[in-house]
């Protein structure tokens, strides 16, 4: 054999177990970075699961998916002997707090409705969530012409509650109710209940800066987007009818008590926040201090 020919056959030798090599190493990183996979090739090491009414993998933890609650009213409903069905999407508000500060948070969800004979078949709905769910007391309301329960189910917001349709009167007072049948809802949507410190924290720093602004509270947003527990970062915009104002804001907790350190787009004393207020690094870089 030529010397020639044996040099190619050399190098092509080497080009296969190369590749080999590359191919193998490839396949065992996929392996090691993805996990097990399952029938819809969703990761479930890294906690996705298929959500077949969006028809995408995805992490419940992170994102909602409508199965969640079919779960839910399927026990609901075989517990309790009721039939509630799917009316669609809606939008709802859930009211969260600590002490006696409370906020609203609109959340997008799905919607379950049944008619029931009167408050008899509600009251079972109510008794299986209380004994399945962690209330939320802060949603709870009570009126004449109806009633919310909210409930903590894994990654969801749900409220329960119910309505007298056929109702007389445009007051509490004088509303009758023509019929003891009433309607009864169930709605759910995504809700991560480790937020509620940050959302707490944001109503107090909004109602903190619309004090002293001046502000009606309605046009001032706080926005954290940065958030430790006892430091945050974020932005503030205030609205008017013809003008939008907006700014950087970092506020800390001491003794306590939320205090704003920092609000506006000018100069930071970067120095003073980080060696006497003692903020941490996460908080400050990059949008504020390198």
């Amino acid at each position: 054999m030529k010397p020639l020919t044996k040099l190619v056959i050399f190098f092509a030798l080497i080009i296969v177990i190369v590749s080999g090599i590359f191919i193998f190493t490839t396949n065992n990183t996929d392996k090691l970075v993805g996990g097990q996979t399952d029938n819809n090739e969703c990761l479930v090491a890294a906690g996705y699961s298929w959500c077949e009414s969006k028809s995408k993998c995805l992490r419940i933890f992170e994102e909602f998916c409508p199965d969640e609650v079919t779960k839910v009213i399927e026990d609901l409903n075989t517990k309790t002997g009721n039939e509630l069905v799917l009316k669609g999407n809606k939008p709802f508000t859930w009211i969260v707090g600590e002490g006696d500060i409370t906020t609203d948070v609109a959340l997008e969800g799905v919607s379950y409705e049944t008619k029931l004979a009167g408050m008899d078949e509600f009251l079972k709905l109510e008794q299986y969530m209380d004994s399945t769910y962690e209330p939320n007391t802060f949603t709870n309301a009570d009126g004449f012409a109806g009633a919310v329960r909210g409930y903590f189910v894994d990654y969801m917001a749900c409220s329960l509650n119910y309505r007298y349709p056929f109702a007389t009167g445009n007051t509490e007072e004088t509303m009758q109710p023509q019929s003891e049948e009433l309607v009864a809802f169930l709605e759910c949507g995504y809700f991560n209940k480790n937020d509620i410190p940050k959302l707490v924290a944001a109503q107090i720093i909004k109602e903190i800066l619309a004090d002293k602004h001046n502000k009606d509270i309605k046009r001032v947003k706080v926005e954290i987007t940065k958030f430790t527990g006892d430091y945050a970062a974020g932005k503030v915009t205030f609205s008017e009818e013809k003008t939008v104002e907006s700014g950087l804001i970092l506020a800390r907790k001491t003794g306590g008590e939320w205090v704003i350190s920092y609000e506006g787009n000018g100069s930071i004393d970067c120095p003073d926040l980080k060696d006497n207020q003692g903020y941490p690094e996460e908080i400050l870089k990059p949008e504020f201090c390198d």
